[in-house]
């Protein structure tokens, strides 16, 4: 996941982690009008609150009203 929050300046980023049925994907977007710094802001808080809402679930969505995680 902090792959995802050190990549949080693109707009769209995306990531697989591990292989086959083991595998993860994750993907971020966050919205056109934010600059860099207030996309890292958001995304800086989505661990936080996917580890307090989801667990250690492997599937997870998170959705803030500047950015989004999916987790799967």
């Amino acid at each position: 996941m902090q792959n995802l929050v050190s990549q949080s300046s693109q707009r769209t980023f995306s990531i697989v982690a591990g292989e086959g049925p083991n595998a993860i994907n994750g993907l971020y977007q966050y919205k056109r009008d934010l600059s860099v710094s207030q996309s890292y802001s958001c995304a800086s808080k989505i661990p936080k609150i996917s580890d307090k809402v989801c667990g250690k679930a492997v599937a997870a969505r998170v959705l803030l009203s500047e950015c989004y995680l999916r987790l799967r």
